[in-house]
Order: C-alpha cells, then structure tokens, then sequence
C-alpha cells in the first residue's frame, strides 16, 4: 500500500540529529555526511511547505497524511477532505504540485502521492464491544495478537470529515455510543493504528450492520 509504503520511507530518511554518532579519534578531521549536507535545502522546503499547510488544505480541500524528507526529495502524500472518497485526480495533482512548488519559492524534488480511502478491504473488522465517548472498540475473536490466545481489538474513532454509517443510513459520531454493542463493524483508517492492546486507529470510514 502506497501509505505503509511512505511511512517507511519517511521512517528511513536521514533528518539533522538523527542516527548514531560516528565514533572518531581526538584530532580527527570527520568529513560531513554529503548527503545530510544536500538535505538541508530540502528540508528548508519542507518548512516553507509546512508554513503554508492549512493555506493548501483550504484552497485544495485535501489533508495531508504526510509530510518528510528521505535523502534526495521531499515526501508529500495527501488525501481528498470533505468528500473523502473523491479522486483527485491527474490534474488536480499538478495543480497542486504547482502551488506547492510557488509557496515554497522554487521547484524541488518532490514526491506527491494521494491517499485513496475505502476502496479495498477494511483495515480493521470485528463485532463492536465497548463505547467511551466518540470512539467504539472492536474485536474480532478470529484473529489473534501475535503468538497468543489474545483477540485483535482496537479503540477507533472517527475523522471530523470522516464517513459514518449505520445500517445503511449516514450517521454522526456522536451516534457511536454503547447502544451499538454486538453491532458487526468495518472500518477504513488513517494507515497509522497504535501499536498497543487494545490498538488505537482514526478512521475515515466506519460501516455498522
């Protein structure tokens, strides 16, 4: 998936102050790094970028998901807001690409991928147990944690433009409470989902029997 993809790559990319120090002996002249040295440009792009996020958000109606830099380009990856499930399409991606490139003062090396919701499996399927506020707890008992006996359950919540519905009709979070227990759910998240028991996601879309 071009999301765990991104991720992966924003996880290996080289930033100022990041990774383990050369070991040198007193004296020594240590040569920089060239290719930190040629990120610095990059990463002051990313900070004009990042300057002028909620500007392109507005103007575009897209969010971005996310935002780095690997060692010779920045990272960009986006995703339609409001209407979540609209294409954005070639050349609405230009368009984009355009207006990042004039906020920032020049072109640059840049990697612009769109995050495409709901149009594949769900990330995350079980039975609903638990409410708490704005977010419900699904398990799904076939699936295990891992090496143990431990089902998969996860705490999710809902994107403020996220989609909701219940039984077929369109509902707001605020429907999410505990009267949907024992309710069958899929949901389709933001990529990220945290790494505890239960897990922790935010979804863009929800779909309750």
């Amino acid at each position: 998936m071009v999301r765990k993809w991104l991720l992966a790559a924003l996880a290996a990319a080289v930033v100022t102050g990041c990774g383990a120090a050369a070991h040198h002996q007193p004296g020594q002249v240590v040569q920089p790094v060239e290719k930190k040295r040629n990120q610095q440009p990059l990463l002051e792009m990313k900070e004009r970028i990042t300057g002028v996020r909620a500007q392109l958000e507005e103007r575009f109606s897209i969010r971005f998901m996310a935002l780095g830099v690997g060692a010779d380009e920045v990272l960009l990856q986006i995703r339609s807001a409001q209407d979540i499930e609209k294409i954005i399409t070639s050349e609405e991606q230009k368009e984009i690409r355009e207006a990042v490139f004039a906020a920032a003062g020049s072109e640059f090396p840049l990697n612009l991928t769109v995050w495409s919701c709901c149009r594949g499996e769900p990330d995350i399927t079980g039975i609903i147990q638990d409410a708490d506020g704005d977010r419900i707890l699904i398990v799904n008992e076939n699936k295990k944690v891992g090496s143990s006996d431990l089902p998969e359950a996860t705490w999710v919540n809902l994107q403020p433009d996220g989609i909701l519905r219940i039984g077929g009709a369109a509902a707001k979070a605020e429907a999410m409470d505990s009267s949907l227990a024992g309710k069958e759910a899929q949901v389709w998240t933001t990529g990220l989902i945290a790494n505890s028991h239960p897990g922790q996601a935010s979804a863009l879309k929800i779909v309750i029997e």
